[in-house]
């Protein structure tokens, strides 16, 4: 009938496609019925995906990846966080006095021995920026101006004497005010007596001369020198 003669011509086509006539189906075994685009496919992603390098980050699964991104981040945090904070941190204020009456106060501050214990170093006008050192200074003064941090060995070292260098750099803010900065830096001599040894240590400022200054430049009257 029609269905064995469909069949009948198939089995003509393999025989005359192998070159196999006269030899029965089942000598010349199944045909292959996979579709040749699917092995052409399969082989081609098989290289892009496991022979061909790729970055670190895209091999990983995105789970996988965006704990690899924070760890990073957290490394770099931590980092950052483990770096010590400035020593000399400036101390800055507006006060209400016009850019050259405040400087102008300042530096006579600086230059007059009867109002303070500094020496001026250096005035630059045109930047508005004054630096002034103070030496000689006790311990109780120490004690009220700045803080020194010591070592295991420096603690059996006695405070003799101290030194701080000011600089004070001022802005116009408008016409009548004035921004001024000014930053304190401290170092305190430490002598061992038995030893007659003494070593210098860069100390922390509490504060309290860099606001006096701010003070004095805004107009009111200089506080007692500690």
């Amino acid at each position: 009938g029609p269905v064995e003669g469909e069949i009948g011509d198939m089995v003509a086509f393999f025989e005359e496609q192998r070159g196999h006539r006269g030899l029965p189906l089942s000598e010349i075994g199944a045909p292959n019925l996979t579709p040749p685009a699917f092995t052409g496919n399969f082989g081609r992603l098989y290289d892009r995906c496991v022979k061909t390098p790729r970055p670190l980050l895209l091999r990983l699964g995105p789970c996988t990846a965006a704990f690899g991104v924070i760890a990073v981040l957290a490394t770099i945090a931590a980092g950052l966080w483990a770096q010590e904070v400035p020593r000399v941190i400036p101390r800055r204020a507006t006060v209400d006095r016009p850019l050259d009456e405040a400087y102008g106060t300042l530096k006579h501050y600086f230059t007059d021995s009867s109002l303070s214990q500094f020496t001026l170093l250096t005035a630059d006008d045109k930047s508005h920026t004054l630096v002034a050192k103070r030496s000689g200074l006790g311990p109780n003064d120490w004690n009220e101006l700045a803080f020194c941090k010591t070592g295991g060995e420096q603690m059996v070292y006695t405070f003799t004497a101290g030194t701080v260098i000011v600089t004070a750099k001022m802005d116009a803010y408008g016409k009548h005010k004035t921004f001024v900065s000014v930053s304190a830096d401290y170092h305190g001599t430490y002598t061992l007596a038995l030893a007659s040894k003494s070593t210098d240590i860069a100390c922390l400022s509490k504060g309290v001369l860099e606001n006096n200054l701010i003070a004095v430049a805004g107009g009111t009257a200089p506080a007692p020198q500690p």
